[in-house]
């Protein structure tokens, strides 16, 4: 058995290759892409320092014609937690007054997140 099939042997609930049908390859392949994620977000929180007066965020992001996830942080301090407070308030009234049920209002979101990454990469390359 190659490392592959032992690798798709382990995430599909530890069964020889040929006892293999079409949901262990599916089961294996949510499971990557679950531990894939699982990474991500630990490597985001990996260096969040405890302090009182200092939040840590992350936001992972994926448009569906990217080939990689783009992972982005910023902090919150004294300095400028009301001013985002205030943003955040004001994102937040306009989003219930657009009556937008909540999966629309996500792609709301990720969408502005994927408008701010694209006007960051051209900010980079110019």
């Amino acid at each position: 058995m190659n490392d592959a099939e032992s690798l798709i042997s382990l995430l599909a609930g530890n069964k020889p290759s040929k006892k293999w049908i079409d949901q262990d390859i599916t089961k294996a392949q949510q499971r990557i892409a679950t531990y894939g994620f699982q990474f991500l977000e630990a490597e985001v929180n990996a260096d969040v320092n405890a302090s009182p007066d200092r939040q840590k965020v992350g936001v992972i992001t994926k448009s569906p014609n990217a080939t990689t996830s783009l992972v982005r942080e910023a902090h919150i301090t004294s300095k400028n937690a009301e001013s985002i407070r205030q943003q955040v308030d004001q994102i937040n009234q306009a989003l219930e007054r657009s009556a937008l049920d909540m999966n629309d209002r996500i792609a709301v979101i990720a969408k502005l997140l994927e408008s701010l990454n694209e006007e960051s990469a051209e900010k980079e390359e110019s």
